[in-house]
């Protein structure tokens, strides 16, 4: 996760938009597993 937070602090500084921060953020949330699922 902090490696998703410093390459978006890094992207912010270079001028990416909002939107495209909150899609790498949901990208990251959408790979972060979940409390009880199985391991697949």
């Amino acid at each position: 996760m902090r490696s998703v937070v410093i390459g978006m602090s890094r992207q912010a500084r270079e001028g990416a938009s909002r939107e495209e921060l909150e899609a790498v953020a949901e990208a990251a949330q959408r790979a972060w597993p979940v409390a009880g699922d199985p391991k697949p």
